[in-house]
């Protein structure tokens, strides 16, 4: 594959260098480094220059070490080192109790602040910098030195993984399903309001949260009182017909307070300052938003990044058939607030979808030298930096966004979501200037290749020539072109003045982060792709593993356990949305893969098949079944009248004569055997008259008696014995 020209301006340096630059092996942050002779292994936590700062693995203190480059490599060069695959610890967020998520969340928080203040020179720990810190930290939270010192080290151990300051000893056991017999919290001194919640009090509340969001003129306590108007009163009949509103015992009303907490902790510090805006002010709205730019409080890449998509204003056709239009892509694009850089892309044909969404992240998390790889595009990895986290979020309100499914993203990977306010101009202001980037750099290349116009004789549609990779090609050159070009009328400070900085994305990417350090690798990305699936619900039982109508295989001795038992078990399980062939689930802190079974009929007709896709053959399939259903009640009504005329038309008043019952029922067998002979079963034109005829006039059989004169002695005695 050809290499591309920024590709190229980006390597020049490299080739400058010599083929010895291009010889040093890819040590990353991240990697274990092992010694086979003495059983001891370490991870990368910094590089600095060519100085690789190590941590000592599998021991309960933190041990760090320097050593250079050129002697890590020729380490390896003589085998006596060798790099380690790194095995991601995976947390399901269901099984932790919400107090202990808060706690993590605390831990996390005193972890990254570590990560920061030192700025990748870990070493400075052990220096009495550290112990500074670390008595700072022990005012600000309140918590021991031994277990801040136990945060740094699983912290630097798992090589920034959050999911390794959980405990394993609380993972051990699911604590989601507590019960409380007891109103939790502090007892109250005079008021005898508040009950120990239940969900259905929980779902009351966040109804009448949305509802104080919404109507600018409603307080807490107005809406308080309107759900207990709603949810916790009784109506009693009085003796003149009318109906009495009574409320019930205090005992069994959520208090204010419990809804005022309630409220706190569903709504964001955002959502919160802009309600007090509007409360405040309501007439001259919120003009206080202008005050700032989009870079205040934002120190350093990947504290904020822009999040969104657009159709884009071109029409493409199909990659099976290029003969069919299939009209515009949605383009979504994630773009760091400080740097201006986007950091991942993606293009499908899901708007206004969680799906579309996760497309993007995933490529957050990709690595891109791959990524471009697999359209035709060679780059170095400093051309489009990838695999970085991120802490905030800001989004606009679209139904995708503002999603339970997306906050629950965002809620497991520890990052921010920061929806822009509501009925104002989009605060998103760097992901819509590359929106509009990009629409220039289409317009004229593009104009007949399907570009979309306002023109009535545009025919975009007709000359589309375009299809997915075509596209995912130029939106990739377009974001390496961003990427490089210089910002005009980008705004210095005094130290970039100094440097004679030349602002382009990369560039600035680059600086921030060797001035703030906040730019650290997703420590865990099986557990960020895990995060990024859907949760759903799959049955076991003796027939197997079953969602959705769908059967599936698996390696693991506790679902056979399930199956042995009987019955039908639920077992939580994530679904990808772009493929229904797979399921996933945690066990022992390890990624568990499920995989359609081939052995079930008509199984594997559906394999490599997105969700919407199978749940539209899903549906067909359930309307085909209540349409069976119908049918046989209708077949089973009609066949119940007949039966009922038959046994109408045989009523009659005396039992059944019992003597002789066994004569009588060979002479019925024997006569039956007559009936349905083969002779009489095969066409001729000469049938032989029956030997034996029903009478016309009682319409039944003749008897025995009857039958038996025409047979001698030896006949009967045959037959009967």
């Amino acid at each position: 594959m050809a290499h591309s020209m920024i590709d190229k301006l980006l390597s020049q340096e490299t080739e400058e260098n010599g083929d010895n630059t291009l010889a040093k092996p890819d040590f990353r942050i991240g990697d274990i480094i092992s010694f086979p002779g003495n059983d001891l292994s370490y991870r990368i936590v910094s590089m600095i220059d060519d100085e690789i700062q190590l941590v000592q693995m599998d021991i309960n203190s933190i041990n760090i070490n320097a050593i250079s480059r050129d002697y890590l490599m020729e380490l390896l060069d003589h085998s006596e080192i060798q790099i380690l695959p790194h095995e991601d610890l995976i947390v399901d967020e269901k099984k932790i109790n919400s107090k202990i998520r808060q706690a993590h969340d605390v831990d996390v928080k005193i972890a990254l602040e570590m990560q920061e203040y030192f700025k990748n020179d870990y070493l400075r720990l052990k220096t009495q910098t550290g112990t500074d810190f670390v008595k700072a930290q022990m005012d600000k939270y309140g918590i021991g030195k031994t277990k801040i010192w136990r945060i740094y080290r699983r912290f630097l151990q798992s090589s920034f993984d959050s999911n390794a300051l959980y405990d394993k000893r609380i993972l051990s056991h699911d604590l989601s399903h507590r019960v409380y017999h007891n109103k939790v919290g502090r007892k109250p001194k005079y008021s005898t309001f508040g009950k120990n919640l239940t969900d259905n009090d929980l779902k009351n509340m966040d109804t009448y949260i949305k509802k104080y969001k919404s109507n600018i003129f409603s307080s807490v306590s107005s809406c308080y009182k309107d759900m207990l108007g709603k949810y916790y009163t009784e109506y009693i009949r009085e003796e003149d017909g009318s109906a009495m509103p009574v409320l019930l015992p205090a005992s069994e009303l959520p208090s204010l307070n419990q809804f005022r907490y309630r409220l706190n902790k569903v709504l964001t510090e955002e959502e919160k300052s802009l309600i007090k805006a509007k409360r405040k002010d309501i007439s001259e709205g919120n003009n206080s938003l202008n005050d700032s730019d989009f870079l205040f409080d934002i120190h350093g890449p990947t504290t904020v990044v822009e999040m969104d998509e657009q159709e884009m204003d071109l029409s493409a056709v199909s990659y099976f058939d290029p003969k069919l239009a299939i009209g515009r892509f949605i383009l979504h694009v994630i773009v760091d607030v400080q740097s201006k850089l986007v950091m991942a892309i993606s293009v499908s044909l899901d708007n206004n979808s969680v799906v579309g969404a996760t497309h993007c992240l995933m490529n957050l998390a990709e690595n891109h030298v791959d990524f471009c790889k697999k359209y035709g595009v060679e780059i170095t990895s400093e051309a489009w930096p990838s695999g970085n986290r991120v802490k905030a979020i800001r989004v606009d309100r679209g139904s995708e966004y503002m999603s339970k499914e997306f906050a629950r993203i965002c809620r497991e990977n520890s990052i921010s979501l920061i929806p822009t306010p509501a009925r104002t101009a989009s605060r998103k202001g760097t992901v819509e200037k590359q929106f509009s980037l990009f629409g220039a750099i289409w317009k004229d290349l593009l104009a007949e290749y399907g570009l979309i116009s306002r023109l009535h004789d545009s025919n975009h549609h007709e000359k589309a020539v375009l299809d997915y990779y075509d596209v995912m090609k130029i939106c990739i050159t377009n974001v390496l072109a961003y990427n490089m070009s210089e910002i005009e009328n980008f705004k210095r400070s005094k130290n970039m003045l100094s440097k004679k900085l030349l602002c382009s994305p990369i560039n600035l990417w680059n600086y921030y982060n060797s001035r703030y350090h906040t730019v650290h690798p997703i420590g865990n990305k099986n557990a960020f792709l895990y995060s990024l699936m859907t949760p759903t619900t799959c049955y076991i039982s003796k027939s197997g593993v079953r969602w959705e109508g769908l059967w599936y295989q698996y390696k693991d001795t506790d679902i056979d356990d399930l199956r042995w038992k009987g019955n039908h078990h639920k077992m939580e399980v994530r679904m990808d949305r772009r493929d229904v062939s797979h399921l996933y689930y945690i066990k022992d802190d390890r990624l568990m893969i499920m995989s359609l079974n081939p052995k079930k009929t008509y199984n594997m007709d559906f394999k490599d098949m997105p969700y919407e896709i199978y749940m539209k053959y899903r549906k067909i399939q359930k309307e085909l079944e209540a349409h069976a259903r119908e049918q046989n009640i209708t077949i089973d009504v009609a066949n119940r009248i007949l039966v009922k005329s038959v046994l109408a038309e045989n009523k009659r008043d005396t039992y059944a004569n019992i003597q002789n019952m066994n004569e009588n029922r060979i002479a019925e067998k024997n006569l039956i055997k007559s009936e349905n002979t083969m002779h009489k079963a095969i066409k001729n034109e000469k049938f032989e008259k029956p030997m034996i005829e029903k009478k016309q006039d009682d319409n039944v059989w003749p008897s025995w008696d009857e039958i038996s004169d025409h047979m001698s002695d030896d006949e009967k005695d045959f037959i009967l014995d």
